[in-house]
C-alpha cells in the first residue's frame, strides 16, 4: 500500500510521522534541515516504542551550521534520553545530503517509509505545502 501525505490536508507529516513512531522499535530520520530546538517536538510524540532513533543530517563546515546545529541535536540526544533512558540516540552526518527520508523498522524489518520533500522542522512537517509518499513496500524500503 502507499499513500500521499500532504501538509494541504489534515493528515500532514507530523500526524503521519508521529502515528508511525507509536508502531514500531527503531526509527532512521534523514534531513538536511532539522528542528533548531527538539524539546517541543519530542513532547509532542512517542518514542517509547522505539529502542533506537537514528538521524542523519548536514553539519556543514561553515556559516551559521557549525554555530546552531550542534545545540539542536544536543537538545534531541539529552530531550530523548531524559524521557526514554532506554532508547539509543544515533546522530550521523552527510554533508551531501539534500533527500528527505524517514524509514521505520519492526523486529529488524523495514515495515514504512516516507519519502518526502519535507525537512525535519516544523515549518517542513506541518505548514509548508510539501507532499511525501508512506510506502509499505518492505523489498522496495530495503533497497
Amino acid at each position: 500500500m502507499s499513500e500521499i501525505i500532504s501538509n494541504t490536508q489534515s493528515d500532514t507529516h507530523w500526524v503521519c510521522l508521529s502515528n508511525l513512531l507509536k508502531r514500531c522499535d527503531e526509527a532512521i530520520f534523514a534531513a538536511p534541515f532539522v528542528f533548531d530546538d527538539f524539546t517541543p517536538w519530542l513532547a509532542s510524540v512517542d518514542l517509547g516504542q522505539l529502542c533506537k532513533f537514528t538521524l542523519i543530517t548536514t553539519l556543514e563546515p561553515k556559516g551559521y551550521d557549525q554555530l546552531l546545529k550542534p545545540s539542536a541535536l544536543l537538545s534531541l540526544v539529552d530531550g530523548a534520553k531524559s524521557k526514554w533512558p532506554q532508547l539509543d540516540v544515533v546522530i550521523q552526518i552527510d554533508n551531501l545530503l539534500h533527500g528527505k527520508v524517514y524509514l521505520f523498522k519492526k523486529a529488524g524489518r523495514f515495515v514504512h517509509g516516507v519519502v518526502t520533500s519535507a525537512n525535519l522542522t516544523h515549518s517542513g512537517l506541518s505548514r509548508k505545502h510539501e507532499w511525501g509518499i508512506h510506502v509499505e513496500d518492505a523489498s522496495l524500503l530495503e533497497r
